[in-house]
């Protein structure tokens, strides 16, 4: 027997007829719910943000989300927001200056060393913190006047990170303007067709004093992917700008995530799993209401597009009508001045000659122009009494060189019933073209 009293393992104990001391039963088996992660023993350590390739932004969230008790917007600051947001918007103007020079250093730069200096990153990202401010702030995501400072200012509720500088390539950077123009174009059409809803949008905040749930995530999406293509155009990152929808999948614990595995009420501290990493600051997750609304508003940019197109057509088709007619009226009237003037039948053949030549050019250019907005009745009168002129004009071109023939020949062709004509038809065609009517 030991010193305290136990019998060692393996020995049956003295007389004296004391029972057998028996050892307790072995602690239950405690197992892992599959996809649990075992703690790290050690203690844990703050990692650095994990910045994704992309421009990582921070933006407001809706002001019901985050002070329910104060859900709404100051409706004054609504009313005049165009006019607050002008000292920021004129400070950027000035600051863009300064940015178009480094962004052609940086190009130089990157094209030789495959790098942007810092300087000329430091500068960018200054420029984008404060469209993003801006854009915050005329988007309606918030109504706290935008800072002026060139860092993050804290408690604002906006942050701009960009990724740390790496190699570029340079054949991306040389043709980095073609590259970016199909993204530019959709940030474009995103943006034409927020315009129509940010009209509306403006209405029902300065009377219900708050922005729908999703037209918030609608601009955020948007000012994101804006930023994302500059940061791309300025060479801040190689990536390409995407997520437009916003990020498709998010980390467990996240809206839309796989819950984790429930536990066990009776499972000892020491063996809890990990929990589910924190949802980043910048991921930005949207709703099915927000997302069906962005497929909206591309749909809404797409028409307001081609509406612009087809008035940038119909208004140059227009112009090029404007100046074949204004073109034609000097034609005309240079020709009558220098008839009045001649005094032999050779000077009024090379007047002739020079005016059928000028009355061809304007019957092909009204051929090419567009004529929408003019009736085809109303082009065809104008081109028929102008190819006549031409014939006639032409002819007495070559009348000969006494003035009895040239006289007969006009009257033989009924020269003066055909610049009557060509008279009426051009006043006809000046109407139209000015009243834009249609055939």
């Amino acid at each position: 027997m030991s010193e305290d009293g136990d019998t060692p393992d393996g020995e049956e104990a003295g007389g004296g007829g004391h029972p057998e001391a028996s050892l307790p039963p072995s602690a239950p088996t405690v197992g892992l719910p599959a996809g649990a992660v075992w703690p790290n023993p050690e203690p844990a350590v703050e990692a650095e943000p994990d910045y994704p390739e992309l421009i990582p932004l921070v933006l407001p969230l809706p002001i019901m989300a985050i002070m329910p008790e104060r859900a709404k917007q100051r409706r004054w600051t609504v009313l005049l927001r165009f006019f607050l947001a002008l000292p920021l918007s004129l400070v950027l103007c000035f600051v863009g200056i300064a940015v178009f020079v480094c962004a052609l250093l940086g190009w130089f730069f990157a094209i030789v060393m495959g790098r942007v200096p810092i300087f000329v990153r430091s500068i960018m990202t200054i420029y984008m913190r404060m469209i993003l401010r801006l854009y915050s702030y005329t988007f309606l995501l918030t109504d706290r006047f935008p800072p002026f400072d060139s860092g993050e200012v804290p408690g604002y509720g906006t942050r701009l990170a960009v990724p740390p500088a790496t190699k570029l390539n340079r054949a991306a950077v040389l043709f980095r303007i073609i590259l970016a123009i199909p993204a530019s174009i959709l940030a474009q059409l995103v943006g034409m067709g927020l315009q129509v809803v940010t009209v509306f949008m403006w209405f029902t905040v300065l009377i219900t004093g708050w922005l729908p749930k999703s037209v918030h995530g609608v601009y955020q999406t948007y000012i994101r992917y804006e930023l994302r293509v500059l940061g791309y155009f300025y060479l801040l990152v190689p990536t390409y700008p995407g997520e437009l929808f916003g990020d498709l999948a998010g980390p467990p614990g996240l809206p839309g995530a796989e819950s984790a595995p429930a536990l066990p009420d009776a499972m000892p501290s020491d063996l809890v799993p990990a929990q589910p990493a924190p949802r980043q600051p910048w991921m930005l997750i949207l709703s099915t209401g927000a997302k069906r609304l962005l497929i909206g508003v591309v749909v809404l940019g797409l028409a307001a597009a081609a509406g612009i197109v087809y008035l940038d057509v119909t208004a140059q088709g227009h112009a090029n009508l404007v100046e074949v007619n204004n073109q034609l009226v000097t034609n005309l009237d240079t020709f009558t001045a220098t008839a009045n003037t001649c005094r032999s039948v050779s000077c009024l053949e090379q007047a002739d000659a020079v005016l059928s030549q000028q009355l061809g050019s304007f019957v092909s250019a009204l051929q090419s122009s567009d004529s929408d907005g003019v009736s085809r009745s109303t082009i065809d009168q104008m081109t028929t009494a102008a190819r006549n002129a031409q014939r006639v004009t032409a002819a007495l071109s070559e009348a000969g060189p006494t003035a009895s023939g040239y006289r007969d020949l006009a009257t033989k062709l009924d020269a003066e019933q055909v610049f009557s004509r060509l008279s009426s038809a051009q006043h006809a065609f000046v109407q139209a073209v000015n009243s834009g009517q249609f055939g």
